[in-house]
């Protein structure tokens, strides 16, 4: 039990499947949503352009709503393929999940500023050219239904694939945890990467909290409902 005289979730347990198994098993479920996220993200980090969705940002937005959606059900089938649930990769919820996403929050806020001011400090002229306001158009065209649920299913999508799965997996692999927190934040930063220098490197500062965190604690809904907030605000911020 720990402190709050809750069972404790012991750490993910040796997979009995071989190595490459596993490995497969990552590249088919967290490389599916990863590596075309990468390839388009450095696309529009190459050329900006790439960023516009041509025609209306339903488009983009329901496009971005079917693959988080398909890939959210790709995980869960392959969890339940291997006789495990999701008590596997997380604690349940408690009341005191409300105090780590306010702590998170804080420090999600910390390092982005911490990161982006310094940046502005060494290098200025990442932002005199606009660098750290890039976006693509279907997340800042007009709030709609479709918008409002492509931006709930996203952060469950990726804390689920990039926390839950991929730290999991990796850490059963007997991976150290630090190479495993590292890996996590940094693939997870990559499809960032159309954002700009500075928001890239931020957001990695964030990433690595949320994964250091994850990997300590082994709570995955407290970095979900961070991810969520944060994201929401944001939104609510860019200009219309």
């Amino acid at each position: 039990m720990d402190a709050s005289g809750a069972v404790a979730l012991a750490p993910p347990r040796p997979v009995r499947r071989g190595a490459g198994t596993v490995y497969f098993e990552l590249l088919v479920t967290v490389g599916l949503f990863a590596i075309p996220a990468i390839v388009g993200s450095a696309r529009a980090f190459v050329n900006p352009v790439a960023l516009q969705t041509p025609g209306h940002p339903a488009w983009g937005q329901g496009n971005f709503l079917i693959v988080e959606v398909l890939i959210v059900c790709l995980l869960a089938h392959v969890v339940r393929m291997n006789g495990e649930t999701i008590t596997v990769f997380t604690r349940p919820v408690r009341a005191s999940d409300l105090a780590w996403v306010c702590a998170l929050l804080v420090a999600h806020w910390l390092v982005y500023q911490i990161v982006t001011r310094g940046l502005y400090v060494v290098v200025p002229g990442l932002f005199a050219t606009g660098e750290h306001l890039r976006r693509p158009s279907f997340i800042t065209g007009q709030i709609s239904p479709l918008f409002v649920a492509m931006l709930l299913v996203n952060p469950f999508c990726e804390e689920l694939a990039m926390r839950g799965l991929l730290q999991t997996r990796l850490t059963q692999l007997d991976w150290s945890p630090a190479l495993v927190v590292a890996t996590s934040a940094t693939v997870q930063a990559a499809y960032h990467r159309y954002q700009g220098i500075p928001a890239a490197l931020a957001i990695e500062g964030v990433f690595l909290v949320f994964a250091s965190f994850y990997q300590t604690t082994r709570r995955l809904w407290p970095v979900v409902a961070t991810h969520l907030i944060w994201d929401v605000l944001l939104i609510l911020m860019y200009p219309r």
